[in-house]
């Protein structure tokens, strides 16, 4: 078990290393400005694909081999085309992109829904080697696309970044479209509605609760847009990268909960081996996390800015904001991942929703005030909110004392090795 945590972990870092390089190179050479406008664009494409996936998302996996590819096939790619472009057209009613961002919003939103549900289809047919495979080849495409409009056509506006993900995007969708050809045609004619709605039956929780959680983590980069018009993208930049920075500390918690989800998935929801498997990796977790955030805590400020530009001064500030709630974030993420493997993703939902609320009431407050620290500050404050709901979920649910979760750390890596 502790062999596939540190395989996870492994592949997972490396492509967090690349995205890593890639926000570097994009704070570098395209200003806090830049990182502004390329922060905000990308929240606006994943929240296109957020609402794409109520449909041609992870409950296609499940209804794949109990409907069949290809009935599933043509509704799921009408959806995909549909809100790739109606749906960027409709929030450009108040972004008021110009002719060219506006194109490069929906070309975005449109690679990106294909390339998705392309994926979510090789994994339905137990293709998950090629999935894998191409998502490393589409990061390996845009770093790669992103160095060579940088150091070799000299440009270093966020174009390049919108450039680059488009081919990435469209090579994915490319080459998962070839694996999948002889799976999918010749299309079975099927009641598009009524697929859609048995597809929405299935989904409709888990993508809403993804959505709720997406509008948690970002909906201050909305926040900060609309109360600094004027110097907004610059405070976006800055405050979008040192996010990035901070929230890589998260790839343990994912790598870790990947393997601990396919665990419990496949046994008994009552399980006390579940339950103690699941403490344990949370502690494992929130003890790997912090000793990682106090690596990033401490680095210069000097560094930061070698690295990131003269822009990002501020940067390391944001981030120290941040460590809390980012090391308390990467325990309670064991426990929503323990309720997803036993079927109860609602409470997650919960979770980020009360979250949303405290992070919109704390952004409305801070952020005018205190400007990007507000909006670390109003982070901070959702994360400890969605943490505290969860801890007390599953204290309610597993009869864990406080006692357990927090003080009891015998034998932490000992016992996550085995379940």
């Amino acid at each position: 078990m502790f062999k596939k945590i540190i395989q996870t972990i492994f592949s997972k870092g490396i492509v967090s290393i690349l995205n890593f390089i890639i926000v570097m190179l994009t704070a570098k050479y395209t200003g806090a400005v830049g990182r502004g406008e390329i922060s905000l664009m990308y929240l606006n494409i994943t929240l296109v694909l957020m609402v794409n996936d109520l449909i041609g998302g992870s409950a296609l996996v499940y209804l794949i081999p109990k409907i069949g590819v290809k009935k599933i096939v043509l509704p799921a790619f009408i959806v995909a085309v549909c809100s790739g472009i109606l749906l960027p057209l409709l929030l450009n009613t108040y972004h008021q992109y110009s002719t060219q961002q506006l194109l490069w919003f929906v070309s975005l939103s449109l690679t990106l829904n294909l390339s998705s549900i392309a994926n979510v289809f090789l994994n339905g047919l137990n293709k998950i080697k090629f999935t894998n495979l191409f998502s490393v080849i589409q990061t390996v495409l845009i770093f790669l696309a992103l160095c060579f409009f940088i150091f070799s056509l000299h440009q270093n506006s966020s174009t390049v970044y919108f450039a680059s993900l488009l081919i990435g995007f469209s090579v994915n969708f490319l080459l998962s479209f070839i694996i999948l050809f002889p799976h999918l045609f010749p299309i079975e004619k099927t009641p598009v509605f009524n697929t859609m709605k048995e597809i929405l039956s299935y989904g409709f929780i888990v993508q809403a609760g993804n959505l709720i959680q997406l509008l948690n983590y970002r909906i201050s980069y909305y926040l900060i847009d609309v109360f600094y018009p004027e110097k907004g993208k610059f405070m976006l930049g800055v405050f979008s990268t040192g996010s990035s920075v901070a929230e890589s500390a998260w790839v343990i918690m994912n790598g870790i909960s990947m393997v601990q989800y396919a665990a419990i998935s496949n046994n008994d929801p009552t399980d006390k081996k579940s339950i103690s498997f699941s403490l344990q990796l949370a502690k494992l977790s929130l003890i790997l996390t912090a000793f990682f955030m106090l690596i990033i805590i401490f680095i210069p400020n000097s560094l930061f800015i070698y690295f990131f530009g003269k822009d990002f001064t501020e940067m390391q500030e944001v981030i120290k904001i941040l460590s809390p709630g980012i090391i308390i974030m990467g325990f309670t993420g064991i426990y929503s991942h323990y309720f997803a493997g036993i079927g109860l993703m609602k409470v997650s939902t919960y979770a980020s929703l009360t979250a949303l609320f405290v992070s919109v009431l704390a952004g409305i407050i801070l952020i005018p005030i205190l400007g990007l620290y507000g909006a670390a500050f109003s982070m901070v404050l959702s994360y400890f909110t969605s943490s505290i709901y969860l801890i007390l979920k599953f204290r309610a649910k597993t009869n864990c004392t406080l006692n357990e979760q927090f003080f009891d750390f015998k034998n932490v890596f000992t016992k996550s090795i085995h379940f």
